[in-house]
Parts: C-alpha cells; structure tokens; sequence
C-alpha cells in the first residue's frame, strides 16, 4: 500500500472572506486516499498565506518528509493554491520532492508530471494562483491607502494606542501606555536627555520597549493626530488627519525632531555621568590647566571615597563631597533675594508701561490701514459689479488686498500676544534665579551639567574652598555687581560665602579671576 502525508492550509482571509475550511479539505484528502487505498501516515496544517513557503507547519512537513523520505510516497492537498500562490517557489519545490522521491498530488487538479505536455497545465494552475494573489493584494493596497486618506487606521496599533473600531471605521484609542508617550516627548523636548537614559529611567515604572523602538516611536507622526498616507502608483504622499485622538501637539513633535537632527546631535560618545561628580567636565587643575576627572577609592573599611584628579599626573586632587558642597554655597549667592527680584520686577512693569502706549499707537496704525484696504477691497468689487473692470483686474486686486490685510491682522494678533508671552517667561526665569541653589540641588546629574555650562562659560578652578574662572556669564557678573552697589551682600571680598574668589590665580592659569 502506498503511503502519504497530507496538507491542508487556509489563511485567516481566506477563511473570513471566502469560507474556505480545512475541515472540508481535510474530509475530501481523507476520502480520496481512502477510494485509492492509500495509507495517510501524517497530517500538516498551516493558516498562514502562501505568498512565500515561509510557514510554520509546512517548514515541519518538509523537515519531516525529508527524514522520512523511504517511507512516503505522496504528499497530498486539495488544489495547488493550497500549496502554493508562487510559481517560481513551487517550481523549485517540485524538483526538491522529485529528487527525493516523492510525488504531489492536487486531488482537485490532477497532473501528471510523467507527461511533458501536462507541464502547461501544472503552470496554468500555478500562475492562475499567483495571479489571483497579486489581485488580493493590489485590493487590499488600495484598499487601505483609501482608509487612511479617510482617517482611519489600518495597520497594527503604535504603542500607547490600540486598535478599535468608531461606527464601522477602524482607528486608534489611548491606552494605559500613552502617559509613557508623551512622557517620552516631554523629556526629549527639553534637550537634556537621551533617549536611551529616557527608556531606562521609564522602566522602573513598567515601561517596557527596546532601544530601536524607542527611536521609532519618536519619529511616528501619529501620535500628533494625523497619519502618513505612502505614494502609491501615481498618488504621491500626504498626510491627513486621523480619527483618533492625539497624545501630543504637533509643535511638541517638532521640536523633538529639531533635537534628534543630525545636526543637533552630540558628536562623538557621550560620557558617563555619575551623581557623585556633577562638577566633571567644568573642572580644571590649576597647576596645568588640564580637565579633572573624577573617581572612587575604598578604604579599609570597605567604605568609598570620591575625589576629582588631574587627568595628567599632577597632585591635584580634593573630595568630591567638599567640592560639591562648596559650589551649592557659591549658587546660593547668586540666588535672587526678594529686593533684586523686586527691582526687576519694578523695572520691567515701567518698561511694559513705555511698550504698552507704543503698542497701542502701533495696533491703531495697523487698525487704520486694515480699514482702508477693506475700503478699497470694497470699491473694487463694486467696480467689477458694475462692469468698469474685467474679471483679471478683479482678481488681482482683491488677490492684493486681502494678502495685504491678512497680514496687517497678524501683526495685531501678534501685538495682542506679545507682552502676556514675554511676562510668562519672565515671571518664570524671576522664580528660576530666586531659586538657582534650590533648583540645582533638586536636579539629576544631566541638568546640574547643563546649568554649571549655562552660569560659567569657561572652566572653573578649586582651591581653598574657593572657586575661580576665566569668565562667567556676563548677566551673572552683572547681576553680582548691583547686588555689592546696592548693598545687599555685605560678605568679604574672599569670603567662602561667597565662593569666586578675586585673589590672582595659581601658576599655570593667566586670565583675571572674579
């Protein structure tokens, strides 16, 4: 008796769409084997396409006639699409069971292989099932590009969101993973972190997504409410706006992707950054003018220890915890108190009070001109009405006049909005520079670096618990130098209190000192 394995397969569309069943197929093989009296020795079933042999159950079929080879004659399946919508790949696959021995059998589309001419017949079958993919597929691409140029989502849902269906369309909803979204961005937006230190500071909280995903999803226009619509043919790209709800503004996305430019990114790589030397990289030895770095000793006790060094052998070398220290007392000088950040504030309400009447002159100027070309726009549709100018003069001119007063009403709006921005930000840097000490305590180590580079432009020197420089932000030294006029800081000139020393610098450093 002859002896076969069998093969059924069904994929999801086709059993959704057109009924197909592998129960069926596998009823019609069983009867057919029975009335020729072959033995069924193993059955293989797949619910994949059969674009590719890429399938899991058919992988174990081949794995499996391959070991087995002596002992299986046929291998069997209903009709030749079941086996295959790839005539190159089937081709191929059909050398591969003749050498091994064993022959194919559509029970539905009989051919025999032994006749040459039946050869056209076998390649009907294949390319009519190749075909017939391709048509699937063009229908499902088309299919799919006019959803989404309607807004509605097609594909598997980014993270944060999850694929449901709003009267009959599908789109997108948020889920418990969106905070993790437009935490990501927010973080990103302020250019003070990775996203890799992103990605590891969030999965202490559950966030769980692999490096090159993160920088996918941050690329992912999606997330601001619109969707990416691919060329297709003689369509080219758009964007459109989606159905589903956005988890961050479009402004926000912008300006993560100014940060993750090229252009913008760091070169080289990047150092790594310990709580415990904030100063590093903002440090300079005094003997050799060489960066300080900074590391760790063990006692005998087993307890560490942290210093910064020279990087070039010199003896310069001082605890980290001292140095640390003695630069919050320095911070804690330049805070504002409340008289200086008074007088600011008294400064800037007169200089809103002088902008406020030019402002108010402006806007009625513009107020003025916006009337008069809406005057003019008038007359020259009267004149059109009344047939004293073609249609082309019309055009133009109301073309011009309406360019004209769209943006004298810009310039307004700007007007309008400009003062209520500037004081926002102000009142914010006042409650930064109140609280320098203060915010800089509570930063993590990424932003203390950001802030020591924005206070000092130049490397610091430490020594005596005093620290010097080559220079400092000049609103800084400014802001020093009314605090000594008005009398506000009544501390010594070298006092530690007050942190920059003014004595002459050690050897090796010429610049002044503050």
């Amino acid at each position: 008796m002859k002896r076969a394995v069998i093969y059924t397969r069904v994929s999801t569309d086709e059993q959704a769409n057109y009924g197909f069943s592998l129960r069926h197929q596998l009823n019609h093989i069983l009867n057919y084997c029975r009335l020729n009296k072959i033995e069924v020795i193993r059955h293989f079933e797949d619910d994949h396409s059969a674009k590719t042999f890429d399938r899991p159950e058919y992988q174990k079929l081949e794995q499996y006639i391959k070991a087995n080879k002596k002992e299986i004659d046929y291998l069997i399946f209903t009709k030749w699409d079941r086996f295959s919508r790839n005539t190159e790949g089937a081709l191929s696959k059909l050398r591969l069971y003749k050498n091994i021995g064993v022959s194919l059998i559509a029970i539905d589309q009989t051919v025999d292989l032994n006749i040459p001419e039946n050869k056209f017949m076998l390649n009907f079958y294949l390319t009519n099932s190749e075909v017939e993919n391709e048509k699937i597929s063009i229908r499902t691409k088309e299919g799919s590009r006019r959803a989404r140029v309607e807004g509605c989502w097609t594909g598997p849902a980014p993270y944060g969101y999850t694929n449901v269906r709003v009267e009959e369309k599908s789109t997108l909803a948020p889920n418990a993973n969106a905070p993790f979204v437009i935490k990501i961005f927010e973080m990103l937006a302020t250019g003070l972190y990775t996203t890799e230190y992103i990605r590891r500071k969030l999965s202490r909280d559950g966030f769980k997504l692999k490096k090159q995903a993160v920088l996918n999803l941050v690329k992912n226009l999606t997330y601001t409410g619109k969707i990416l619509v691919k060329p297709y043919l003689k369509d080219e790209a758009e964007i459109v706006k989606g159905l589903h709800p956005a988890l961050i503004s479009e402004d926000l996305f912008n300006r993560v992707q100014d940060i993750l430019t090229p252009r913008n990114r760091l070169r080289g790589k990047p150092k790594i950054q310990h709580d415990e030397f904030p100063l590093r990289g903002h440090l300079q030895c005094r003997i050799c003018g060489g960066n300080l770095t900074g590391s760790a000793s063990t006692s005998r006790n087993k307890d560490k220890h942290y210093y910064y060094h020279c990087q070039k052998g010199c003896k310069e070398r001082f605890k980290a915890v001292d140095a640390n220290s003695d630069f919050e007392r320095l911070l804690r000088h330049l805070d504002f108190n409340n008289e200086i950040a008074d007088l600011y504030k008294l400064t800037i309400k007169d200089i809103f009070s002088e902008r406020k009447g030019n402002k108010e002159v402006q806007i009625a100027k513009l107020l003025e001109e916006i009337n008069d070309k809406t005057k003019l726009l008038e007359n020259v549709q009267d004149r059109y009405y009344a047939d004293k100018i073609d249609e082309d003069e019309y055009r133009n001119a109301k073309h011009r006049y309406q360019c004209i007063i769209r943006e004298k009403q810009a310039e307004v709006e700007e007007l309008k909005n400009q003062d209520s921005d500037t004081l926002k930000h102000f009142n914010y840097c006042i409650s930064f520079l109140s609280n320098i000490a203060k915010y800089y305590r509570e930063s993590d180590i990424q932003v203390k670096s950001k802030m020591i580079g924005s206070i000092f432009s130049e490397k610091l020197t430490y020594s005596e618990n005093k620290y010097r420089t080559t220079d400092a932000n000049k609103f800084f030294l400014l802001f020093d130098t009314v605090k000594a006029d008005l009398g506000i800081d009544k501390s010594k000139k070298a006092d530690i209190s007050v942190g920059l020393s003014t004595k002459a610098p050690e050897a090796g450093l010429e610049p002044a000192t503050l």
